[in-house]
């Protein structure tokens, strides 16, 4: 069966239920080539197209005909190799858990007190590096052989892949971009590999002046600037881009393209700059006094969409296991939504209330066991031991499902905000890039379907305010700076935790017996 476009909503959750399957994923115990192998439980969430939501429900943001899944998520949040039922392994302090790489068990204290760099290494570190003395690829590098053409994807004539999660490093100007993204196909007849979601789009402008000046912006900016000048020199039909600066708003970048006289360089020009400037960034290109850039800006609609595209020579690294970002999140945000739009069964629940759901009876059956790694002086439970509790705590309500998505330990999400000096803005590189997250903490009432190409399929936040039924009446917490996104919630934040809750008010530096992870592959 396809991506399912023609199913309905009913025979689609079927059909994925069918196809949702428990794996046992073999994998490093630790950052070493002398590692021994051990095994994780993972759930495969088979690809899938959305159908079927009301019109209620699309007005809030819940999009039909989004393609999701196609990954393997842990089944429960990580926790260390020498972890059981008593301990998880060591005593929290700096890099307490190093270099060990993060596991996926039941009935195991959760990997906490790791921040978020901290946990990206512990997934990473899960890629096998040797076995029998024998290299193996779960993780590769290569770099393109030619230009993309679609935003989307990366020329490679080798096609060097080990796993559907790629970083690419991506050449813009005297230095470089790192995106993070995952792998939708292979198409081995064109050496071509798509990912998901696309790059960034810019947006030209065109301005009023003598000079007939050129603005240009990557979506999202709000307050850094790069100027950019023209300067006459060199051979007819040559153009050349330097870049100087640092990028901040008391040091911008300054970019100075050399062109030969008014020689017809429209798409140079743009190719120049799109390469020299940086996410969230403004662009502000000046002609050269007195000239009018004749032939320059005559090619270009008054305003136009740049696509950002990898170009020959772009490194890409692939990987089978890592930290789960932002498309992860909303294909489980996506199945839960689903499953409540049928016929408004509940969002998956979980121990979000000192061992139980908020929504349960004070009774011995809606208890998870006890993870005795805290203990607040004051209730009998605070954090459950992995997988334990009822199936209601699986996300689809079934032994197959993903366990403690709603509550129990904050996860790190593999995504920032504000690094750029940008408050609330995701940062460049990220999945959803540029998009802005609502400035005040509320309920979620709305997902963004417009914004930086990749906004919509993603399900990010777009407005918040009193509790919506429709959103699991999950909420939103904010705060400006340089943040990190964490999902979920813990133990004791009740009604307000869930699939949809999302913290963006600590630094990526937080340490906290409440924030473990989850990885991918």
């Amino acid at each position: 069966m396809a991506l399912t476009n023609a199913l309905s909503l009913k025979d689609l959750l079927d059909y994925i239920d069918a196809s949702t399957l428990d794996m046992r994923v073999e994998h490093q115990s630790q950052d070493s080539g002398t590692a021994e192998l051990v095994y994780s439980d993972f759930v495969w969430i088979p690809r899938f197209k959305t159908t079927g939501f009301p019109a209620s429900m699309v007005a809030k943001g819940f999009l039909n005909d989004v393609e999701l899944g196609g990954f393997g998520i842990a089944k429960y949040p990580m926790s260390h190799p020498l972890a059981t039922m008593n301990t998880k392994g060591g005593v929290d302090a700096a890099n307490w858990g190093s270099p060990y790489a993060a596991m996926s068990l039941p009935m195991k204290c959760s990997w906490t007190y790791i921040n978020w760099d901290e946990a990206i290494i512990a997934c990473d570190a899960m890629n096998q590096e040797t076995v029998n003395g024998m290299p193996v690829d779960d993780i590769e590098t290569s770099a393109s052989t030619g230009d993309g053409t679609g935003g989307n994807d990366i020329i490679d004539a080798a096609l060097v892949l080990s796993g559907d999660n790629i970083e690419i490093v991506r050449t813009e100007g005297a230095g470089s971009r790192t995106y993070y993204r995952r792998l939708k196909k292979v198409e081995y007849d064109n050496d071509k590999i798509i990912f998901t979601p696309s790059l960034p789009y810019g947006l030209i402008t065109a301005l009023a002046g003598a000079d007939n000046d050129l603005r240009y912006t990557r979506k999202g900016s709000q307050t850094n600037y790069i100027d950019v000048v023209y300067t006459r020199g060199g051979v007819s039909g040559t153009m050349s881009a330097d870049r100087t600066g640092a990028g901040t708003v008391v040091d911008p970048y300054i970019i100075t393209i050399t062109y030969y006289d008014d020689d017809n360089l429209a798409s140079t020009v743009i190719t120049r700059i799109r390469a020299s400037a940086d996410c969230h960034s403004i662009v502000h290109v000046e002609n050269a006094p007195g000239n009018t850039g004749a032939g320059i800006l005559s090619d270009l609609a008054a305003t136009s969409l740049a696509q950002f595209n990898t170009i020959t020579g772009d490194a890409y690294t692939t990987k089978k296991f890592t930290l789960w970002g932002p498309y992860e999140w909303a294909t489980m945000k996506y199945l839960a939504a689903m499953r409540y739009a049928v016929n408004h069964m509940s969002y998956p629940k979980g121990n979000n209330n000192y061992g139980r759901d908020i929504a349960d009876a004070d009774e011995f059956q809606y208890y998870g066991r006890l993870d005795p790694d805290y203990d607040d002086g004051t209730h009998n439970i605070c954090k459950v031991l992995t997988g334990t509790g009822p199936i209601s705590w699986m996300h689809n309500g079934r032994p197959n499902g993903v366990w403690g998505i709603n509550g129990n330990v904050w996860e790190w999400c593999k995504a920032k905000i504000g690094g750029a000096g940008e408050d609330h803005i995701i940062d460049a590189g990220f999945m959803g890039e540029g998009k802005v997250l609502p400035t005040s903490n509320n309920y979620l009432t709305g997902l963004a379907t417009i914004g930086d190409n990749g906004v919509p399929e993603l399900a990010l936040p777009q407005s918040v305010g009193g509790a919506a039924p429709d959103f699991g009446n999950d909420y939103y917490y904010q705060n400006m700076g340089a943040r990190a996104f964490l999902v979920g919630g813990l133990w004791n934040d009740g009604a307000s935790a869930g699939v949809f809750y999302l913290y963006v008010r600590t630094a990526s530096s937080n340490r906290s017996t409440s924030i473990g992870f989850r990885a991918v592959l």
